[in-house]
């Protein structure tokens, strides 16, 4: 057996390709293209922050929706705050040798490559299409977009290894801006969400089943 398709066959026996963990599964149990539409935008990038997995759990990613809708209700001035990520969700960089056999078919944008455990992963985390970024030296640059919601910086590793031709898979960086939102649980009945803009942050925290309390400003917004 090759080592590719005993990288592969280990990662589907640990569990990293079934639902929640990284695969499809049956049904929609995890956050993509379709469902991210009915989410408050920032909902899946906190629920990212709190799983292990390579892709996002859909009810983790409903619980941070709820949650945000009834702060940003009680306190609408927090619309126009929002989490940060450091890279795209949807997209993984990949560059090839000179030798993929492939290597024509991504630049001519069709995906298949023709490598079994390859292309059963880029079905698995739903790629939909790829674009030709450019030539560089003896290998070529590519972007490849997934319908699935990912942990680009955890998922990409999954593609080293299975073909040699395959030399980096990386996630596409993104500026993350000056707001962010951070969530802690400090306790098992304590929950705090801390809005941050530049220099300025504003915390609300629920004790239990109570409303949500915002606390004073560091400085005004």
């Amino acid at each position: 057996m090759g080592r590719s398709k005993t990288i592969f066959l280990a990662l589907l026996a640990s569990g990293f390709l079934l639902p929640g963990c990284g695969g499809r599964g049956s049904g929609e149990d995890f956050v993509t293209s379709r469902s991210e539409t009915s989410l408050d935008p920032d909902a899946p990038l906190l629920a990212a922050r709190e799983v292990a997995s390579y892709t996002v759990p859909l009810d983790v990613a409903r619980s941070f929706d709820s949650t945000l809708r009834t702060v940003r209700r009680s306190y609408p001035e927090l619309e126009t705050i929002h989490a940060a990520s450091t890279y795209n969700p949807h997209e993984i960089h990949f560059a090839l040798g000179s030798d993929a056999a492939w290597l024509a078919q991504w630049k001519a944008g069709t995906l298949t490559t023709g490598v079994a455990e390859l292309d059963a992963l880029l079905k698995d985390f739903g790629a939909r299409t790829v674009a030709f970024v450019r030539d560089d030296g003896d290998q070529s640059w590519f972007t490849v977009t997934f319908d699935t919601y990912l942990r680009a910086h955890r998922a990409a590793g999954l593609f080293i290894g299975l073909s040699p031709s395959l030399r980096i898979a990386s996630a596409v960086s993104v500026s993350s801006g000056d707001t962010d939102i951070r969530y802690e649980q400090p306790t098992a009945s304590l929950t705090r969400l801390t809005f941050v803009r530049g220099e300025t942050t504003i915390t609300v925290e629920k004790n239990g089943t109570s409303s949500w309390t915002k606390k004073l400003p560091v400085t005004p917004l």
